[in-house]
C-alpha cells in the first residue's frame, strides 16, 4: 500500500480530486453525489498520470535525492506492476468522469490534462524551464472537469475565474520548491529559471504570482460565486496568510524558506474548503 501511495503521489491527488469537488459544487450550486463522483474520477486520473509520470521518469528520477527511492528507481516494484496501476487508474478515472451530467466535456477535458501533464509537460521539462508554464494548465484543469461533470456550461466567467486560480498558484508553490531542491534539478539535468536567476530575483518573481494568487481567491465572488459570510471571511484569511507567508519567505533565511511550500498547500486547502462549505451552506 505505501509503494501504491508513493507511485501514484496520493495526497497530491486527492488534493487535485478535491479541487474536481469544489469545481462541481460551484457549478451545479450544491455539494451532491455528483461532487463526490467527480473527486474520484478525478482522484483516479491523477493517479494514474502520476504513476505514468514516474514511469517515464524513473531513470531521471534515480538522479535526484529527493526521488531516488520512489518504488521504481528505488527497485522496490517492477515496471510491470507500475503498468497495471497506471492503466487501471486511468480507465477507472475515465469510466467514472465520462458517468458525468455532461460526461463528454469532461472526458476532453480529462484527456486534455493527460496529453498536456504526460505527452507534453514531462518530456519539455527536460529541454526548457518554461515547461512548468505548460504544465500549470493541467493542474488548472480539475475544477474544469468537475464542472462539465455537473452538466454547467463551460463558458462560465466563473469557471474561468476558477481555472485562472489554480493557475496562478501553481507557479510560485513550484518556484518556491526550487529553494529546497534546486541542486537536485541540476544533478539530473533539467533546467529550471533558478540557473538564470539568483535565489533573491526568483523569490521576486514568486512574490509577484503570490500577490496574484492571493488576490484572485477573493474575486471569486465577483463573478458568481456563491458564499456565505463565514466562508469568505476564512477565505481572506487565508488569502492574508499566503501572502504574509510570501513576504515572510523573501526576507527571511533559506532554511525557513522552505515553509513556504507547505504554507501554500495549507492556503489552497482552505480556499477550497471555504468555498465548498460556502456553496453548501446556501443550497435551497
Amino acid at each position: 500500500m505505501k509503494k501504491y501511495l508513493v507511485l501514484t503521489r496520493a495526497r497530491v491527488s486527492a488534493f487535485t480530486g478535491l479541487a474536481a469537488l469544489m469545481g462541481h459544487a460551484m457549478g451545479a450550486g450544491e455539494l451532491g453525489p455528483g461532487s463526490i463522483s467527480a473527486a474520484l474520477g478525478v482522484y483516479l486520473l491523477a493517479s494514474g498520470a502520476s504513476a505514468l509520470n514516474q514511469i517515464s521518469e524513473r531513470r531521471t528520477d534515480s538522479l535526484m535525492k529527493r526521488t531516488r527511492l520512489r518504488p521504481l528507481p528505488g527497485g522496490t516494484m517492477g515496471l510491470s506492476s507500475a503498468w497495471m496501476i497506471c492503466l487501471f487508474s486511468i480507465a477507472a478515472g475515465l469510466i467514472t468522469i465520462g458517468a458525468g451530467t455532461d460526461g463528454a466535456a469532461a472526458l476532453v477535458l480529462a484527456l486534455c490534462a493527460l496529453l498536456i501533464y504526460n505527452g507534453i509537460y514531462t518530456p519539455l521539462k527536460r529541454l526548457s524551464w518554461l515547461a512548468i508554464l505548460v504544465g500549470a494548465l493541467a493542474g488548472a484543469l480539475p475544477p474544469a472537469i468537475g464542472w462539465a461533470m455537473s452538466g454547467t456550461g463551460l463558458g462560465s466567467p466563473l469557471l474561468l475565474a476558477l481555472c485562472l486560480l489554480f493557475y496562478l498558484w501553481q507557479m510560485p508553490h513550484f518556484w518556491m520548491l526550487l529553494a529546497r531542491h534546486g541542486e537536485d534539478y541540476r544533478r539530473a539535468g533539467l533546467p529550471t529559471l533558478a540557473d538564470r536567476l539568483t535565489h533573491t530575483q526568483l523569490r521576486r518573481i514568486s512574490m509577484t504570482w503570490i500577490a496574484a494568487t492571493s488576490a484572485s481567491s477573493l474575486m471569486l465572488p465577483l463573478f458568481g460565486a456563491a458564499t456565505t459570510s463565514g466562508a469568505l471571511i476564512l477565505a481572506s484569511a487565508a488569502s492574508a496568510f499566503l501572502f504574509i507567508s510570501g513576504i515572510v519567505s523573501l526576507f527571511s533565511a533559506s532554511a525557513k524558506r522552505e515553509y513556504f511550500f507547505a504554507n501554500s498547500n495549507i492556503y489552497m486547502l482552505l480556499i477550497m474548503l471555504s468555498y465548498i462549505a460556502g456553496t453548501a451552506a446556501l443550497r435551497p
